[in-house]
């Protein structure tokens, strides 16, 4: 924070960096994380236009929050796809989400997805709660919203292999249910991320997939195999839910440490096509 300025005297020494210069009256000081309120005053003095000027806090409420224009880089940038953030159970859109316009005058975000998501990891926990000012439990913020579009886009491009960049952005753009304003707005972009009804072909009834484990006495070593109804040939990878992955069908896999891992395979059958089904093992 700078509180002021002055011309260094000719052969002043430059003070170093992080400590305030060797006055009795410093012209810097850093802010401490006792509680205090602070004016922030920023004035004109040689300019000749007068752009708009974006200030964000790290820490701390600002007085006044204007929310219009309120998204960062890298998300206003021309080639990102900017995803918000909304209550997967109403749609509200939530207050943290940051809105357009951009500096140059751009609509942002580009589309939204749910947030406040139950979640298997004991950090987040179980969805409570969450409206348009309010949220309690789940994995939430836009963090949580923008993996689902990157799983959707990984969806699409399985299904489409050919598909270039900006078709994949058109096609995500494009598979959405409009929300708020009619048309792209800058709160909930073109609107909430919707693949539509998934095809037949991956419609399967319950008990089509199947995860069977085996294992020794006093051993972290397990061996799994899976059956898929109609999947007879597919190739099945898998994912030990330790970092670790596999291929093949029966697979064996040792553990480092015992406790509950959440065990998926992955079918693929001849057209590329992906199936998946996950149990949640104990390894002791």
């Amino acid at each position: 924070m700078v509180r002021e300025q002055r011309r260094q005297r000719p052969g002043d020494e430059a003070p170093e960096i992080g400590r305030a210069p060797a006055e009795a009256d410093p012209d810097l000081f850093v802010l401490g994380r006792a509680p205090h309120s602070y004016d922030i005053a920023i004035q004109k003095t040689n300019a000749s236009q007068a752009p708009r000027f974006d200030l964000f806090v790290s820490y701390g409420p600002l007085e006044h929050i204007v929310e219009a224009g309120s998204l960062p880089e890298p998300a206003s940038s021309p080639p990102v796809v900017a995803v918000g953030a909304i209550c997967w159970k109403n749609d509200a859109h939530m207050f943290y989400s940051s809105q357009g316009l951009t500096i140059d005058n751009r609509i942002k975000p580009d589309l939204v997805a749910p947030s406040h998501v139950s979640s298997g990891v004991s950090k987040y926990g179980k969805f409570k709660d969450c409206s348009a000012n309010n949220f309690d439990g789940g994995f939430g913020g836009t963090s949580a919203s923008a993996p689902h579009v990157t799983a959707a886009a990984a969806l699409l491009k399985q299904a489409n292999p050919n598909l270039k960049v900006n078709d994949l952005r058109a096609l995500l753009e494009k598979k959405v249910i409009d929300l708020g304003a009619a048309g792209k707005d800058n709160l909930f972009g073109e609107g909430k991320l919707w693949l539509g009804t998934p095809p037949p072909s991956l419609q399967l009834p319950p008990g089509a997939f199947k995860i069977t484990s085996k294992q020794a006495r006093d051993s972290l070593e397990a061996e799994f195999e899976a059956a898929a109804r109609g999947c007879d040939r597919c190739t099945v990878t898998w994912f030990f839910g330790d970092g670790q992955t596999g291929v093949g069908n029966p697979v064996r896999h040792a553990y480092r440490e015992p406790g509950w891992y959440r065990v998926s395979a992955h079918f693929t059958d001849a057209q590329r096509l992906v199936r998946a089904t996950s149990e949640l093992i104990r390894v002791h």
